[in-house]
């Protein structure tokens, strides 16, 4: 069944694709499969697309960029998700605490005299793990992202393609547990180093440590391995999906994992077999 909805702008006879629909209505645009005569030109009937996945997981998407953001809203609805917008920090925020997001896309510049992506992240870690993907113009910001321990647990590089876009959103979500049944608690490791893959939590010596999502799952990978080496690439696809960047990437997120662990106390984990891949533990 097809569903009436105002068109914002014009619509001429013969129009085919999409445009966007009155903000009123509860979709951000609508596919133009046939006018419905009766309510004139003005209106339009919208048939609903066969999404490929119906988790109906909901993005809140925090870009100033209008027409960025509604190019990537469109791509996520297309894809099955549900969607909240924000042009700004303070919008984001008052969204992300009015709507509980199942993740945030966040623009880290934003614009204007508002707190930027960066600050919004650091609030919405003081209160949640949802995940958070940085959007970026700039390649080379990426290093200094890897740097800062705001708590994104990824990033993509604008202009960002729609496959690329619904597939990352996809993995991050998948990795983070969103939509997955609740399981028996599985707890890995030895008494100086416990991995519980139900909770999320890690403990050096007994005593709980705060990981990043990103260095928990590359942790609990090796541990749901551990007298094999795992390569790179089975690291970035179980951890990211596709390809996730640079190989010094992965490193830098070994590293810190590596410093966690032993500032805590714990044993050295993800050991490098040159030419291999990595190890728990040597």
């Amino acid at each position: 069944m097809g569903h009436i909805y105002p068109l914002s702008s014009g619509l001429k006879r013969g129009s085919q694709g999409r445009f966007p629909v009155d903000s009123s209505a509860s979709v951000s645009f609508a596919s133009i499969d046939s006018l419905d005569l009766r309510y004139g030109i003005s209106h339009v009937t919208v048939f609903r697309e066969r999404f490929p996945s119906v988790n109906q997981s909901l993005i809140l998407l925090v870009e100033n960029d209008e027409k960025a953001r509604s190019q990537h809203v469109l791509s996520l609805s297309s894809a099955g998700y549900r969607t909240m917008e924000a042009s700004n920090g303070d919008e984001a925020i008052s969204v992300f605490h009015a709507h509980v997001p199942d993740l945030v896309l966040l623009d880290i510049g934003l614009g204007g005299k508002g707190i930027d992506g960066l600050e919004v992240c650091r609030r919405i870690r003081r209160v949640s793990d949802t995940p958070v993907i940085f959007l970026t113009t700039r390649s080379e910001e990426v290093d200094e992202l890897m740097g800062l321990t705001v708590g994104a647990d990824d990033y993509l590089i604008k202009p960002i393609s729609k496959r690329l876009l619904v597939a990352r959103v996809a993995a991050v979500l998948r990795r983070s547990g969103v939509g997955r049944e609740t399981a028996e608690a599985t707890v890995l490791g030895t008494p100086d180093l416990m991995i519980d893959l139900d909770s999320r939590s890690v403990s050096v010596n007994r005593v709980v440590i705060a990981l990043t999502r990103t260095q928990f799952d590359l942790l609990a990978a090796l541990a749901e391995n551990p007298s094999r080496v795992l390569t790179r690439e089975q690291l970035v696809s179980r951890v990211w999906g596709e390809w996730y960047g640079a190989d010094h990437h992965l490193d830098v997120h070994l590293s810190r994992l590596r410093k966690k662990i032993g500032d805590a106390g714990g044993p050295r984990v993800a050991h490098a077999v040159r030419g291999v891949g990595f190890r728990l533990s040597a």
